[in-house]
C-alpha cells in the first residue's frame, strides 16, 4: 500500500495579511502568522510555509528596490555627462 504524498494532508488557511506594499506590511504579516500559531488557528509547520513565502516576497521586492536605485543613480550619471 503506497502512502500519500503529504501534500494530500495539506489544508488551505486563511490568514488577514492585507495589501503588502512594503517592508513594513511584510513585518506586520509575520506577527500576524507567529499570533495565528500562538493562538492555535495554524500549526507551527503552515505558519513556517507562509513565512517563507513572505521571505520570498521580501526579498523580490527588495531587489526591485536596489533595481530602481540602480537606474536612478544611472540616469543621474548620465545627466551629469
Amino acid at each position: 500500500m503506497q502512502r500519500p504524498s503529504s501534500s494530500v494532508w495539506e489544508r488551505n488557511i486563511s490568514l488577514d495579511l492585507e495589501n503588502l506594499r512594503g517592508f513594513q506590511d511584510a513585518l506586520q504579516a509575520i506577527e500576524t502568522i507567529l499570533r495565528a500559531v500562538a493562538e492555535g488557528e495554524i500549526t507551527p509547520s503552515e505558519g513556517q510555509g507562509v513565512a517563507q513565502l513572505l521571505e520570498a516576497y521580501r526579498r523580490t521586492r527588495e531587489v526591485e528596490e536596489l533595481e530602481q536605485r540602480i537606474e536612478a543613480l544611472k540616469a543621474q550619471q548620465c545627466a551629469a555627462r
